[in-house]
């Protein structure tokens, strides 16, 4: 019998930072705050080939509610434990995050990382990591914004980015629903795999644009040291369904 593949996942919302450092304001980390929810599709889907899921984390103010008995709500599970977290990184096949600290557990037993992130300019480009980003929307143009125009916006606020700063440059993050976060974990599920290529969601020449628009701007905003090296991979998902992305 296979052993089933474990998947590590991570969604920040707002209960950790103030249980976690309750003397502290922390509205200013609201813009990173997730839906829960936005991700069941996705762990769903996963199950059906085989993973079993496990959300971990120590403090949430959301459920993580799904009848799929390979789902498991662990960060609000009685047995959960500091140690377990670690495990879990080490054990898993890969791990899915929305941008934490904790990122770094599976990154030490070099484990790849589903990662939807914002900043958009400062994600995680290194390893095997598959990054998206949220939407984000424009309330003067009144649309969603390419890369450039996240540059660009960005450059406004010295790209510190708070809550606030986004508010003041105009700027509303939507957050990828349901069917985007699934099409994302397929794509990650094909990488890991090792079949994306035999996929409809492959492009390379999606690829090849993004990062040479990417690039540029990293350059034009001296924002290169930021990075390093640049070795990860843009979901070709978001990039196929959301062409203004790449205008």
């Amino acid at each position: 019998m296979p052993i089933p593949k474990k998947l590590f996942t991570y969604v920040l919302d707002s209960e950790y930072l103030n249980k976690a450092l309750p003397r502290g304001n922390w509205d200013y980390h609201n813009y990173r705050d997730w839906n829960i929810n936005n991700f069941i599709m996705g762990c769903e889907y996963l199950c059906s080939l085989g993973y079993k899921v496990f959300r971990i984390g120590k403090f949430t103010n959301q459920n993580l509610i799904s009848k799929n008995p390979n789902i498991f709500d662990y960060v609000n599970s009685e047995h959960r434990n500091d140690f377990m977290d670690i495990y879990l990184a080490k054990i898993c096949k890969f791990a899915v995050s929305t941008g934490l600290g904790i990122d770094n557990a599976p990154l030490i037993f070099r484990k790849p990382i589903a990662l939807i992130h914002v900043p958009l300019e400062f994600s995680y480009f290194h390893n095997n990591n598959l990054i998206m980003t949220q939407h984000h929307y424009s309330e003067i143009k009144k649309r969603n914004l390419s890369i450039s125009e996240i540059f660009e916006e960005g450059k406004k606020i010295n790209f510190k980015y708070t809550s606030l700063g986004y508010k003041e440059i105009n700027i509303s993050l939507v957050q990828n629903n349901s069917q985007e976060i699934k099409d994302f974990l397929e794509e990650m599920h094909f990488r890991y795999s090792g079949t994306i290529t035999d996929s409809e969601i492959y492009d390379k020449n999606l690829e090849i644009e993004f990062w040479k628009i990417f690039k540029f701007n990293l350059k034009k905003y001296n924002l290169e040291s930021t990075h390093g090296i640049l070795s990860g991979n843009i979901s070709h998902s978001f990039l196929k369904k959301n062409p203004y992305f790449l205008n």
